[in-house]
């Protein structure tokens, strides 16, 4: 039975009615006009398959990341204390002698680089600086302003 002669027949029981030959011709009619206004399934250009291979790519890099250990944190804090000539000990410690502001930018500087190369939360990179996990979104994504809200008079 033809895919038309099986809807013709679905169509008659559930509208529980008999159709003519004329009417099943109609309806067949219909039908055709119906399948060759469907546009046809175009196949994508190699470019885009490209595309969808680069961001399949990145999603197995971020897969392969690793979690990082406590000795790795030390690790790369050493390399980047080197690199900018600071104490690991005024890096690592929570008040330091030492310009804040220099070292707060190297915290934000480590902080990236460790999201980078591991795969990392922010409460681990808290406990490693010992500070809150709202210091190390802030490292991260800088400061969003909030407008406060406006009190009432009384």
């Amino acid at each position: 039975m033809k895919p038309e002669e099986q809807f013709i027949k679905q169509l008659e029981t559930y509208l529980d009615d008999d159709f003519n030959d004329f009417t099943k011709n109609r309806i067949i009619g219909y039908l055709k006009e119906y399948r060759d206004s469907i546009p046809f399934v175009v196949i994508k250009p190699e470019k885009e398959k490209k595309e969808y291979q680069r961001i399949e790519d990145r999603m197995r890099d971020r897969m392969r990341k690793q979690f990082i250990t406590h000795e790795e944190l030390i690790i790369e804090a050493k390399i980047l204390c080197e690199e900018y000539d600071v104490s690991i000990n005024d890096f690592i410690v929570k008040r330091s002698s030492r310009s804040r502001n220099n070292i707060g930018e190297l915290r934000k500087i480590f902080c990236s680089i460790i999201h980078e190369k591991y795969l990392c939360s922010n409460m681990i990179l808290s406990e490693f600086f010992n500070v809150h996990h709202s210091t190390i979104s802030h490292y991260l994504y800088g400061k969003t302003r909030i407008s406060p809200t406006p009190k009432i008079k009384n």
